[in-house]
């Protein structure tokens, strides 16, 4: 629901609370509460020895539903004059509104509001009505229905240029949010910014908190915060945080895709530190974001910035001592000991807070005092918080203070031993029982230092301790386990059976594995070409989509599986099944790019698997009508029909044919006339391949039949008889065509194929004395390797010594010459044409 942040606008007007009540009347009351029954009706109570009869009305949710129905029918009545019927369905609409609970449109009737209130058009309503109206459709938006209301742009440009906007600052306001919150379903941001910016009546800090009330339910992006950071003054430290939050979170769900990152988030540091000098903990909280995800180097340039500032005296000074604390672990984790050392010194310490305890602790590390000193102020420390009978004695003694320090340990690069001796200490004084973030601190360096051993001992450790991992809803330290899957699954030599058996213990916790992760596991396991393993592994571990008959990832969420399952598709090459069920998984789980179609048909066709490439084609079709997604390309169509009728699939050349005819967006020029007619020629569909022959000659002369199509057709005729081929070569002329060598090539072949050599020998000899065509090494090894007579070979040859000697020792040198004893085939026909389904 829709919530202008009022109390802080009648505040800023100084306008009586009553204000929006008594100058707007019933259309604006957004948050009144309607009472479900009102007395009159159906239940009854003694009182006195009378019965007392109440009347149970409809609740006003019920009542909205069934004025949705008048409105249904209203608007389909065909016999009511189009002025009536406008008036009616306003009134109607407005008669909606006040019933509806909360002021909002149910999701699902949005889309046939949409058609009514676009039927209307703005100037049916008065002012307030409008917005009304506009705030309950608005406020019932989602991603699925914001497609039904492309009309608000236009009634929002009606409300902008009515006097009230420009006269009331409140209904401003109002105006804006409904937009606002419109605009923010995009994905794309860009608008956003654009309208942001262009609002010049309208106060920014008020812009910032209508746009924040929008992203609570709104997946936010980084860009649109860093706007938001630049509109604000940072006077509200409620707002600042608020922005910083939704910063950070956005950058989590940007991790990976946006190559810009690490710019927004040193842009939002430089805004905030010229408007905000004195707040220091948005710098803290990115540096815990970067230090979590590993994003080392802003980290580092970060902290650079930090060293670098001129007052940074008065920073450290105000920070928390709990922000003390993780800027002291980020800071040595970096290496940045000298500011880490800093920020202790001017760290205005307070005995009795137990984080500043630690923060003592901290400096004793880093000045390289031995594990007995550190004990010993420990143990100094809590005596005296004891002694002060303060609850803060416990938090020095829990596993989270053990934690920070154990991380200190880590990042000060301590021998083993010491951990050891801290650990054993912590136990038997204190009673520790480490947790999943003790185990992922020593996971997570023995990971950076490449021993993954190590890790896996510690892994192992944890379970022996009955640690749970996934013991938070979000699994935050699952990442850790995961990563360490990753690392002992590339790189350990271990038998795939002890490999599965760590994957087991990891996925005891019941966590979805990341998409690195994943990606490595089904390496491991499509090495193996454990097929069923891999499907059982991708239904578990990929999130189920809501509509799995539509539904489908992009590749770019889950590139590194992809690229996986495709390469494995386009290179396996010991069985074609496999092939098919492996690209049956991409189909299910991906949005398929549309590039990618073409190399996986060519593989399923160069493995005699044309059905299959057929299918895939099919796939394509009815993507493109259901979704809207890309049709097939003339090359798609090009390339299959000569395939298809190479290997003889008939089926195939036939129903891409009908779909050809009704692809209204594929040209069918020469290229794809001659595509189709191939196809007709290798299926020997005589009749067919004239029909397509015929289309061709309608085709303009400099765009209709060239080589490629005379060829086709002369071995069409060819099947047919060398008398048909014959006829067809004589007839050339009247089609405006002037044979070329290629032509002469297949009309000789003609001859041959009906063991007329002595007539092949005669056009070559009469060719060669008309000079009209070259006759070269290639046509002259076509003729002898397709002459099965040795008489005939040896006069060709001989003619060819006396005659065109050069051309007739390149085609030896080329080890052209063939001596066959049968005769080549027209096409390459593919046999045992298996079938998939």
């Amino acid at each position: 629901m829709l919530r202008l942040h009022i109390s802080t606008l009648l505040g800023r007007f100084s306008i009586p609370n009553s204000y929006r009540l008594a100058t707007r009347g019933p259309f604006i009351q957004r948050n009144c509460v309607y009472r479900q029954f009102h007395l009159t009706s159906t239940t009854f109570v003694k009182s006195n020895g009378k019965t007392t009869t109440f009347k149970e009305e409809p609740t006003y949710d019920q009542k909205a539903d069934d004025l949705l129905l008048e409105l249904n029918n209203i608007y389909k009545d065909r016999i009511i004059g189009t002025k009536l019927k406008r008036k009616r369905l306003t009134e109607k609409v407005l008669d909606i509104v006040r019933c509806l609970p909360d002021g909002v449109f149910k999701p699902v009737t949005i889309p046939f509001m949409s058609k009514v209130i676009n039927f209307l058009g703005p100037s049916q309503f008065e002012y307030e009505e409008l917005i009304s109206v506009l705030q309950a459709v608005v406020s019932g938006l989602d991603a699925n229905n914001v497609r039904t209301c492309q009309y608000i742009p236009i009634f929002y440009n009606e409300l902008v240029n009515w006097d009230n906007f420009k006269k009331d600052p409140l209904v401003r306001l109002q105006v804006v949010e409904i937009f606002i919150n419109y605009v923010t379903l995009s994905t794309n941001r860009t608008l956003l910014h654009r309208y942001l910016d262009s609002l010049a009546l309208v106060n920014n800090n008020d812009l910032v908190r209508i746009t924040l009330e929008a992203f609570k339910t709104r997946a936010p992006d980084s860009k649109t915060m860093v706007k938001l950071a630049e509109l604000s003054d940072f006077e509200d430290n409620s707002i600042s945080n608020e922005i910083l939050i939704k910063f950070l979170e956005a950058c989590d769900l940007e991790l990976g895709k946006n190559c810009q990152l690490e710019d927004s988030i040193l842009t939002l540091l430089g805004i905030i530190d010229i408007k905000s000098r004195n707040d220091f903990s948005a710098y803290v909280n990115v540096l815990y974001f970067c230090s979590k995800n590993n994003l080392n180097s802003l980290a580092r340039t970060t902290l650079g910035k930090i060293e670098l500032m001129p007052n940074n005296k008065v920073i450290f000074e105000s920070l928390s001592p709990e922000d003390t604390n993780v800027f002291v672990l980020v800071a040595t984790k970096y290496s940045f000991i000298p500011l880490a050392k800093r920020a202790i010194e001017l760290h205005k310490f307070n005995p009795s807070d137990s984080n500043d305890c630690i923060t003592m602790s901290l400096q004793t590390l880093m000045q390289g005092e031995p594990m007995e000193s550190l004990v010993a102020k420990l143990e100094q420390q809590i005596e005296n918080l004891e002694n002060d009978e303060s609850e803060e004695v416990h938090h020095l003694q829990s596993v989270e203070s053990y934690n920070k320090i154990l991380e200190a340990v880590l990042n000060l690069d301590k021998p083993e031993d010491y951990i050891v001796q801290l650990t054993t200490w912590w136990k038997s004084e204190h009673g520790l029982e480490r947790n999943s973030d003790s185990f992922a601190l020593l996971i997570s360096k023995s990971l950076d230092q490449n021993d993954y051993q190590k890790a896996l001992h510690c892994f192992e450790e944890s379970l022996a301790e009955y640690v749970h991992w996934g013991v938070d809803e979000e699994g935050i330290n699952m990442t850790h386990l995961f990563r360490l899957l990753s690392m002992y699954i590339t790189e350990s030599s271990d038998a795939i059976s002890e490999k599965f058996t760590v994957f087991q213990k990891v996925k005891s916790f019941g966590h979805r594995l990341d998409k690195e992760t994943l990606a490595v596991m089904a390496k491991l396991i499509l090495d193996q070409v454990y097929i069923g393993d891999l499907i059982e592994l991708l239904e578990r571990e990929l999130p189920p989509f809501d509509d799995p008959k539509n539904d489908r990832f992009e590749v770019s969420q889950y590139s590194s599986l992809y690229n996986l399952l495709m390469d494995f598709v386009l290179s396996y090459e010991k069985d074609s099944e496999i092939n098919w069920l492996v690209y049956g998984q991409i189909q299910k789980y991906f949005h398929v790019p549309q590039e990618s179609y073409i190399p996986v048909m060519k593989f399923f066709c160069e493995h005699e698997r044309p059905n299959a490439a057929y299918l895939i084609f099919h796939t394509m079709r009815n993507l493109h009508k259901k979704k809207g997604l890309d049709s097939p390309t003339e090359e798609i169509y090009t390339y299959l029909f000569s395939e298809f009728g190479k290997q003889l699939y008939e089926e195939g050349v036939f129903k891409l044919h009908l779909f050809l005819k009704m692809d209204q967006k594929v040209n069918v020029d020469i290229n794809m006339l001659n595509a189709i007619l191939e196809g007709y020629v290798n299926l020997q569909d005589i009749l067919k391949a004239r029909d397509v022959f015929n289309n061709a000659l309608s085709l303009p002369k400099e765009k209709g039949v060239n080589e490629t199509t005379i060829n086709l057709m002369l071995k069409t005729n060819t099947y047919i008889s060398l008398q048909h081929t014959k006829n067809f070569w004589n007839n050339l002329s009247q089609i405006d065509y002037t044979p070329t060598v290629s032509n002469l090539k297949q009309y000789l072949i003609a001859h041959c194929y009906h063991g007329k050599y002595s007539e092949a020998l005669k056009v070559l000899q009469t060719s060669r004395s008309y000079g009209d065509l070259e006759i070269d090494a290639d046509l002259l090894a076509t003729v002898y390797n397709w002459t099965l007579s040795p008489k005939a070979r040896l006069q060709l040859k001989e003619w060819a010594q006396t005659e065109l000697p050069e051309s007739w020792k390149q085609a030896e040198a080329r080890n052209s010459i063939q001596e066959n004893t049968e005769l080549p085939t027209l096409i390459d026909v593919h046999k045992n044409i298996k079938s998939i389904e």
